[in-house]
């Protein structure tokens, strides 16, 4: 769904939740206890690293090895500049050292080898990290100290967990790279029938990308599947040529490619909610395979939309509009019952709400966020006159039983949405000014 129809809905929704308020005298309470046990966070300034005001996250976050980190619609220059901050810390402070965006797996291990060799931060955009933060002069800083973090003894390593292509480079590139990957190995093992229907996937990508193709799915998709499973099958021989991490990494990258093309063809079709839990169950799996063994042993810090981090997204609903998730499938969803996210800790995720302003894209005119409806979360965390705080949902303390309540919160592109909250995130980062990402 676009930012804009997202925001429009939540105007809409606006009216229709005032009659359904908490009653006022429950309301002020409530700010109150806000005010005792929200973290009031300082500033949301990247380029600030006195972290004495984030220390109580410490508590929060335990030992969770994968910290989520969501935002509204792509377009929140304020929770990029507030994530950049974050990400700063985690990485200082609480040894994380791995960040995964929301861009191709291919394409991002691509970008990794950018940074190694000193390449500027401007070769991320065209190797495939999303435009949306690559080139928003909110995420810069960020970027810049990715790089810069090479010169030190614990690099910031960049990774991606989406199956789609995130950039038409890396899309043209893999097709050589997977097949120049196996020849090294034996120049036997594919046949020629799985490198042209590889290659014809390619190009029916690159068309549906220009909006030139037509139709379902490729008939090269059934030859092309082969490929995964001899990659699996002659995995030893691979080996003998390729470190096995690599190995499985480029296995998983050609999965990748054929569930975007599913992915693809169903929205085609516009079955949109059939190509949403293909890329959601992809990029889950992706993510899980990435904590639990690409990078084993190591921290992980998810960027990505709150709609792809959230849990038990079938338990949320939209207020006063027709779109449901009760057939919702979510990335950190999956991610949390592979990684055993609640029972073994691993997983905490963190939700961004923000009272009103305005957001945007780096390429297009920024658009009014309206004020949250009353009762809200948001709008119960702007009472509080705190510019920016944190809030622990997932351990509360003495009084913050009203949390597991069904409320109403703005994390999902500004449309008021009803949940019993803790069940969907772990805690929720509030600014109460949003401003739109710029071009830089």
């Amino acid at each position: 769904m676009g930012c804009r129809r997202i925001v429009v809905l939540a105007a809409v929704a606006v009216v229709g939740w005032w009659s359904r308020a908490a009653p006022a005298q429950n309301a002020d309470a409530r700010v109150e206890w806000l005010k005792a046990n929200a973290v009031p966070v300082r500033t949301i300034d990247p380029k600030d690293d006195d972290f004495e005001d984030l220390a109580p996250l410490i508590a929060s976050i335990g030992n969770a090895r994968i910290v989520m980190l969501g935002e509204q619609t792509h377009g929140d220059g304020a929770c990029f500049l507030a994530k950049s901050r974050l990400i700063k810390f985690l990485h200082q402070k609480m040894g994380f050292d791995v960040l995964a965006f929301e861009s191709g797996m291919f394409d991002l291990r691509w970008c990794e080898e950018a940074m190694r060799t000193g390449e500027p931060v401007e070769e991320l955009h065209r190797r495939g990290l999303f435009g949306i933060w690559a080139l928003s002069a909110q995420c810069r800083v960020l970027l810049e100290y990715v790089k810069g973090s090479r010169a030190t003894a614990r690099p910031l390593e960049l990774a991606g967990f989406d199956s789609q292509f995130s950039s038409g480079h890396a899309r043209d590139k893999f097709v050589p790279d997977l097949i120049r990957f196996c020849d090294r190995a034996d120049p036997n093992l594919l046949p020629q029938e799985s490198r042209i229907a590889l290659g014809e996937l390619a190009a029916w990508l690159q068309e549906r990308e220009s909006g030139a193709g037509k139709g379902g799915a490729p008939k090269a998709l059934g030859v092309a599947g082969t490929v995964v499973e001899t990659m699996e099958r002659d995995a030893a021989t691979l080996e003998r040529a390729h470190a096995p991490r690599d190995v499985v990494f480029m296995r998983r990258s050609a999965a990748n490619m054929l569930a975007f093309v599913r992915q693809t063809a169903a929205q085609g079709e516009k079955d949109f909610e059939a190509g949403g839990r293909i890329r959601d169950t992809a990029m889950g799996e992706n993510l899980a395979w990435l904590a639990d063994d690409y990078y084993a042993g190591r921290k992980v810090i998810v960027w990505a939309a709150s709609m792809h981090t959230m849990r038990n997204a079938p338990q949320a609903a939209l207020v006063d509009s027709p779109i449901s998730y009760k057939n919702t499938v979510t990335m950190g969803h999956v991610a949390w019952e592979k990684l055993k996210g609640g029972k073994e800790g691993a997983i905490y995720s963190i939700m961004f709400t923000a009272f009103k302003g305005k957001a945007g894209m780096p390429w297009n005119n920024p658009w009014a966020v309206p004020a949250a409806p009353k009762g809200s979360i948001d709008e119960l965390m702007h009472r509080t006159g705190l510019p920016f705080a944190f809030l622990d949902m997932k351990n509360p303390g003495p009084g913050g039983e009203w949390l597991r309540e069904r409320l109403v919160a703005r994390p999902l592109g500004y449309a008021p949405c009803e949940a019993v909250w803790p069940d969907q995130f772990d805690a929720v980062f509030h600014t109460d000014e949003m401003v739109p990402s710029m071009r830089q």
